[in-house]
This record gives structure tokens, C-alpha cells and sequence, in this order.
């Protein structure tokens, strides 16, 4: 007996012993004449064994087992295709919507068929894999419907898991040649909402790496609708479904800019989110326009901008205050502002110091022939070159850890002759080096 793949359309059945889904159908073989039907009984739990992994108990007949009853929600099988059960009228008749197949643009078929029509069947729900493109935007769809009611219960854990959902549901789906331009709009719409809405639920749990990656793919998809707005399909069906540009790029990209800038802050990249924070006001001042049904929202968003700059230039300015006090710290200096009584005194001793040499005290230029100085009494005397008072150098007063203060004369040392063997003692010592290795070579040479 070969291998059989399970079933497309795994149907759900009402056995003697329970529930259970027909997993595969096994067709006519050459030592049985009936086709066989292996079902995984639902309904029957089997006890855990400690070295042995637990199998669902399987049945296998030939009978062609009823279907279970449909209820709201469950997917079934019809005569016109699949679809699911949206709702059961009073005299019992099941409304049917297909999703197997639509007419053009977002028209979908509707049934309504009778609880004892024999080709009604309850299957399995399909798995996100399974699914169609356009399955799996509705199944989008539906966890953002359910994740919205969780965000405005401020139960955000639970809504971030379902906006999370929503967005690993059509990540990677892939569109074919009939995928229609409103289909790939509602894809476009609801990847951009959940993921902005999961980035302010990370927020909310102060996660900010993930509110940062949810809000860094919003901002993707809508700088790439931005470049193309002018030439987009999708950008003018979405435009007559009344998404318009100042809440495509308005608050929607808006929001993608603050939920990035705060992400980014509370990991410490200010200048980041500064910048972040700057595009976002330059959507604001192309978008919010007085009259507009945004104009409410985008004003709050700008608050919000306001409100997070100066948050960011006050962490900014701290950081570089800090920054600067670690450079003192390490390199010493001060910072403080000297007396400026004080700060005039240097400055003339300066300019004395500068008009004299160290040794000799002669001028350094011919007219400065005398110099007036302060008189305890109030007046003036005018003194000659050599009797102004001399004053020491910078590097005399230098009390820098970097010089050897313990040599005498160190300030000097610059100024000194060196000796013989300072000044030959490297060419010396190499003469030397290489005389020994001249020497040795030669007495090999001679054994």
C-alpha cells in the first residue's frame, strides 16, 4: 500500500464512536473493493506513555459517515464551492458565503441553502499555508477586528498577539496574474494598520525593539506608495474608497514616524529619532490643511511631535553635559569662569611677560621704552624696562602630572646641551652590535 497524501477537504463526521475528521480517502485497491476512509477520532484522548509519543486514536471504515451539524463560523463544503457559515436564519436555513471564488472587484456570493441539503459538509478550517490570497487578507481582516477590541479593552498583549498574527498571515503571501488591484489595496491596508497598531501596543509593554521593527515596516510600504502615488493603481483605487493622501501619508505615516522616534529614544538614539521626529513634521506641514476631516488628528500627532523633540534635545543636551564632564574627568581642566578683574590682571602680565625674554630681560621691540603701573594711592608711575616685576612663564608655573618634576631643572631640560653620549650613544651602540656579529662570523668562518 502506497503512500496517500491527506485530503484537500478534510470533512468533519458524527462515527458510532464519537466525532472525528477524515484525514485521507484511500481509493479502490486491488484487494478491496471499497474506498477507505481514514478518520482521527476527535473525541477519544489517549493516555501520555513516558518513552512514547502520543498518537491520536485512528478508525478505519469504508462507511461514508454524516456530517456534523453546521454552526456560525464553521467552513463548509457546497455545490457552489466553499465558504463559510455567516449566519442561521429562524427557519433554519444556513447563509452561506463563498470564498472559493467572487466576482470582480469586492463583490462576493452569497447562499442560502437548506440544513438537509446531503452536500452541505462541515470540513476542517484550512491552515494559514492553505489558504488563497484572498483567504488570507479576510482571515487578516478578522484578527484585526479582534485585536481592536482587545486594544480598546487595554488588554495589549493579547491585541499585540493578534495584530502579530494578522501581519505572519499575509507576509508572504503571493499574488497571481487574477489577483485584482482592490485586493492588493486591502492587502496594502491592512499590513500598514496592524503593524502600526502592533507597534503601539509594544509601546504600551515598553518593547521598544519590536515597536520599532512593526513601525520601520509601515513606513516601507508607505514611502513605497508615496513615490508612486501618482502612477499607482492601487493608490487611486484606494483614494476612491475614501483613503485619502492626508491619512495614507498623513496620520498613517505620521504615526509610523512617532512610534520609530519613541523606539528609538528609550534605546538612546536621540539623533535618530530627532530626525525621525523632523520627516514626520514635514508630512505634517504638507498634509494638514485647515478643512480637512484629518485636520483633528493631525494637529493631536503634531502635540505629539512637539511633545517627544523637546523630550529628545533635554536627553540630548544631558548626554553631551555628560559627555563633557567624562572629557574633564579624564583630561582635567576647568570649566568655570574665572573673576574678570582677575582675567584682565593675566592678560597684562601677558603682555609684560611677552615684551621681556626669560634671561636677559631685553626688549623685544625698540619703541616700548616704558610702562605705566598702578600706584596703591590711586595714581600712576610710569617705570623703565628693568623695572617692571618679572613674571614666570606658563611653563614655569606648569604643575601638568605629565613632566618628571623629580629631575632638577626639569622645566629647563629642553634648553640644555646634551652630552657626548646622548647624543652618540644610539650610533654606538649599533657600531658595537654590529662589530660582536662581524667578529663571530668571521671566527666560524675560520673553523
Amino acid at each position: 500500500m502506497g503512500y496517500v497524501p491527506e485530503d484537500k477537504d478534510q470533512a468533519l463526521v458524527v462515527t458510532p464512536y464519537g466525532k472525528g475528521t477524515v484525514v485521507r480517502t484511500r481509493e479502490k485497491e486491488k484487494n478491496h473493493d471499497d474506498v477507505i476512509r481514514e478518520i482521527e477520532l476527535t473525541d477519544w484522548i489517549k493516555p501520555v506513555t513516558k518513552n512514547r509519543r502520543q498518537r491520536p486514536s485512528m478508525l478505519f471504515s469504508p462507511t461514508n459517515f454524516p456530517s456534523v451539524a453546521p454552526k456560525v463560523g464553521d467552513d463548509v463544503k457546497t455545490l457552489f464551492g466553499r465558504g463559510t457559515v455567516t449566519a442561521i436564519r429562524d427557519d433554519g436555513v444556513l447563509v452561506v458565503r463563498i470564498s472559493s471564488w467572487r466576482l470582480s472587484g469586492r463583490n462576493t456570493v452569497t447562499c442560502y441553502l437548506s440544513p438537509s441539503d446531503p452536500n452541505i459538509q462541515v470540513v476542517r478550517p484550512k491552515t494559514v499555508y492553505q489558504m488563497s490570497v484572498y483567504e488570507k487578507v479576510e482571515n487578516a481582516q478578522k484578527l484585526k477586528a479582534d485585536a481592536s477590541v482587545k486594544f480598546t479593552a487595554k488588554q495589549f498583549k493579547e491585541a499585540l498577539e493578534l495584530y502579530s498574527e494578522a501581519v505572519n498571515s499575509v507576509r508572504y503571501a503571493q499574488h497571481t496574474q487574477n489577483s485584482t488591484n482592490e485586493l492588493r489595496a486591502d492587502l496594502l491596508v491592512v499590513m500598514i494598520t496592524c503593524c502600526n497598531n502592533a507597534a503601539t501596543c509594544c509601546i504600551q509593554l515598553q518593547d521598544w525593539d519590536k515597536a520599532y521593527k512593526f513601525g520601520k515596516n509601515a513606513l516601507v510600504l508607505l514611502e513605497a506608495l508615496y513615490k508612486k502615488r501618482g502612477d499607482s493603481k492601487i493608490h487611486d483605487v484606494l483614494n476612491q474608497e475614501g483613503f485619502g493622501d492626508s491619512q495614507l501619508f498623513g496620520t498613517w505615516k505620521v504615526k509610523s514616524y512617532i512610534v520609530i522616534a519613541r523606539g528609538l529614544a528609550e534605546k538612546f538614539d536621540t539623533e535618530e529619532a530627532l530626525e525621525h521626529l523632523k520627516k514626520g513634521q514635514e508630512m505634517l506641514t504638507i498634509f494638514k490643511k485647515e478643512g480637512d476631516v484629518r485636520f483633528q488628528q493631525l494637529a493631536s500627532q503634531e502635540k505629539q511631535i512637539r511633545k517627544l523633540q523637546i523630550k529628545c534635545k533635554e536627553r540630548l543636551k544631558a548626554e553631551r553635559k555628560k559627555e563633557r564632564q567624562r572629557a574633564k574627568a579624564m583630561f582635567g581642566g576647568s570649566d568655570e569662569k574665572k573673576d574678570p578683574d582677575e582675567k584682565n590682571n593675566s592678560n597684562e602680565g601677558r603682555k609684560q611677560a611677552t615684551a621681556y625674554s626669560d634671561k636677559g630681560g631685553k626688549k623685544s621691540t625698540a619703541h616700548n621704552t616704558s610702562t605705566v603701573m598702578p600706584v596703591e594711592n590711586g595714581g600712576s608711575e610710569k617705570l623703565s624696562p628693568e623695572k617692571i616685576p618679572y613674571e614666570k612663564s606658563s611653563a614655569e608655573n606648569s604643575t601638568s602630572s605629565f613632566a618628571d618634576k623629580s629631575k632638577p631643572g626639569w622645566a629647563n631640560d629642553d634648553d640644555a646641551e646634551p652630552t657626548f653620549w646622548e647624543e652618540h650613544g644610539e650610533a654606538l651602540c649599533i657600531a658595537g652590535v654590529g662589530a660582536v656579529s662581524l667578529l663571530s662570523f668571521l671566527a666560524f668562518r675560520r673553523r
